[in-house]
């Protein structure tokens, strides 16, 4: 079963539950609480032996 996840282009981290701005309504990171996340697809993960 794979998860979706993200990566964050500003603090470099794995985000799995990323949160929602309140006022702009964007996707943002759950560490930085930038708007710079992006998806990592699940073969990209496989092939990392991360999934």
């Amino acid at each position: 079963m794979s998860k979706q996840r993200w990566i964050c282009m500003n603090c470099g981290k794995f985000v799995y539950f990323p949160s929602v701005d309140a006022e702009t309504r964007e996707t943002i990171c759950t560490h930085c609480r930038k708007p710079e996340l992006v998806e990592v697809p699940a073969e990209q993960l496989t092939a990392a032996g991360v999934a």
